[in-house]
């Protein structure tokens, strides 16, 4: 018997080891009496390295019964093994004396097991509508912090910690309202998450009228959660409230984009009278991680390789202007790899005016690279140059370009071989309307497609008269609800596009698009970035509006207004790494199999 007890403890233990496991399980445990000293003095040392707390002791009989969080089975020990047992839920301690008259101390369920919580509010000068707590518990436990919704119509904002502690030093706070007394709960969990007790504490913050809300035409999310959208250096919630700004402190400036990456950090530049090539990585707390130094300035373009992993960042050749992609070692800020976009595309070649009148050269800046995604599928970059009219495919290693995905115009024969042919686009009005123009944000999704936001400026078809052309393609009639920073007549339309690209057949198929002109139209700046599989958020910078479509049936689900800045992308935000929010509500197995353990050691012992 002693055999086999020692074989499922070593199972066990085995299985707490192992922690690709997230769910907790059931385990049956049979209540059979603790059947000596020795055996009992082994139990409860287990479940006091277990970290879960003794909830209930009585006497019943001849027998004390005790109960732990987390499970509903009875532990039972004869008066010939213990004799007595005390409570104090002041120390969160209990003791239990057996009967050679010893003495054994056992963590407890108690009352108030947390010292006065210190708030910090802005600890780097930086964000003020974040703050960080400072605590400690009287026992080991878990943290999930709430705040509070504004109003009736707000959705509380939950996040907890995985980590298991005493002294819980720097918890961060997102998601505060500002210009407003915010209700924060903290609620103390054990290890596998069933709630102990909570304390409530109360955060003022500053006014920021110029910025403090979103202007919401319709929000019909339906799962009942925060949203989070951030557009230059402001966070929004569902509702339009401000939740998170960036302020001007040195090294920084303001008025200036954030590039959110993954783990709670964004990317941002540093203060141009220091340095203009200076561009810094940050928490959302408002901490500088780390600077890095980029040749002939960023532009347009900050972005992770792959989760966690290097930078790749938009720059300018030698002399020239928005038309090199650098990779930045993300540990020792070193240059690893350089793309000059004259590899890839003619300088020399003539695109269409804005207007679609004329062909034109853009000089300077003939590139005007604005955004760049690694895609781990094939180990190629995608790359929109908008000065082009181009969406393209290299190879990250050799270099080698992969397909051109753009209207055939104007390309010499060195480059056709490149070139996507396109199958079943609309040419109901010109045989290049369905290519993008002017377009932005050029991205891969999980099913290896390319999503882009085409701003449709300079697209054919759509110069003699708009209404007609559109109610033609869109069946809808056009409104003239349009701002624009150039004196041009806006030309065909703004969409968010999905390309299906056969690299074999070197082909292009149109699968999907949607779009929420004519009421919103922007030749300038623009960015989708898919929430799900449903739904995708859509950034108008250059008229101040984001919106988030379903996919499935291209409804707006969601849109609202900002000022008074324009903006070049909207981004989802999570201000929580990942890990944390995938822990909300789940129950950590190590401590649940601790307690099986020494349950089952009871059995056979």
């Amino acid at each position: 018997m002693k055999l086999l007890s020692s074989v499922l403890a070593i199972f066990l233990i085995s299985l707490i080891a192992y922690q690709g496991l997230s769910q907790s399980v059931s385990i049956e445990v049979p209540s059979n009496p603790l059947r000596s000293i020795a055996h009992a003095r082994i139990f409860f040392n287990r479940v006091k390295a277990s970290n879960v707390l003794l909830k209930t002791a009585t006497q019943e009989g001849e027998y004390s019964l005790f109960t732990f969080e987390d499970s509903d089975t009875v532990i039972r020990a004869h008066k010939s093994i213990i004799i007595y047992f005390e409570l104090n839920k002041a120390t969160w301690k209990a003791s239990v004396t057996y009967y050679d008259s010893t003495r054994q101390e056992i963590p407890y369920l108690g009352e108030n097991g947390i010292s006065t919580v210190n708030v910090n509010v802005n600890p780097y000068d930086i964000a003020p509508l974040v703050a960080v707590l400072d605590f400690t518990l009287t026992v080991p436990g878990k943290i999930r912090l709430t705040i509070v919704g504004r109003d009736s119509g707000s959705i509380n904002y939950t996040n907890t910690f995985t980590e298991v502690a005493l002294s819980h030093p720097k918890v961060p706070v997102f998601g505060l309202y500002e210009d407003y007394l915010n209700t924060v709960v903290i609620s103390v969990l054990s290890p596998s998450g069933s709630f102990r007790f909570e304390e409530v504490v109360t955060i003022q913050t500053d006014a920021f009228p110029e910025f403090a809300r979103m202007n919401v035409s319709k929000s019909a999310y339906k799962d009942n959660k925060n949203h989070f959208i951030l557009t230059k250096e402001n966070v929004y919630d569902q509702q339009g409230y401000l939740r998170w700004r960036k302020v001007l402190a040195a090294p920084l400036l303001t008025n200036i984009e954030l590039y959110p990456l993954t783990g709670g950090l964004f990317m941002t530049q540093m203060s141009v009278q220091n340095n203009p090539n200076k561009v810094g990585m940050f928490t959302f707390l408002g901490e500088l991680i780390k600077e890095y130094d980029v040749p002939n300035k960023y532009h347009h373009e900050m972005v992770e390789k792959t989760p966690g992993g290097n930078l790749l960042m938009g720059t300018a050749t030698d002399g020239g202007y928005e038309d090199a992609i650098i990779e930045v070692d993300r540990q020792t800020g070193n240059i690893v790899k350089t793309w000059d976009m004259a590899d890839y595309a003619e300088e020399s070649r003539p695109v269409r005016d804005f207007n679609y009148q004329q062909y034109v050269n853009n000089g300077h800046d003939w590139f005007h690279l604005n955004s760049v995604r690694y895609d781990p599928l094939d180990n190629t970059l995608i790359i929109s140059a908008r000065n082009q009219n181009l969406v393209c495919k290299i190879g990250y290693d050799d270099g080698e370009t992969k397909w051109l995905l753009s209207n055939h115009e104007g390309w010499s024969q060195a480059y056709e071989r490149h070139l996507l042919t396109p199958i079943g686009f609309n040419t109901t009005l010109h045989q290049d309307q369905d290519w993008t123009y002017m377009q932005h944000s050029a991205i891969v999704l999980g099913n290896g497609n390319i999503m882009v936001f085409d701003n449709g400026a300079a697209r054919p078809g759509f110069t003699n008269n708009p209404a007609e052309d559109l109610q033609k393609i869109l069946n809808q009639q056009y409104l003239s609800q349009i701002y624009n920073l150039y004196p041009r007549d806006p030309s065909g339309y703004v969409r968010v596009v999905e390309y299906k690209v056969d690299p074999k057949a070197m082909t292009v198929e149109k699968i999907w698009e949607a779009t929420d002109f004519p009421t919103i139209s922007t030749s300038i700046v623009g960015s989708i970035n898919p929430l799900s599989d449903d739904y995708i958020l859509v950034g108008y910078g250059e008229i101040k509006t984001v919106s988030v479509i379903h996919k499935p049936t291209k409804e707006t689900v969601f849109m609202g207004h900002v000022d008074p800045y324009m903006f070049y992308r909207s981004y989802p935000i999570e201000f929580y790494p990942e890990e944390a929010i995938h822990s909300k509500g789940s129950l950590k197995i190590s401590s649940l199999l601790g307690l099986a353990i020494c349950m089952i050691l009871a059995l056979f012992s």
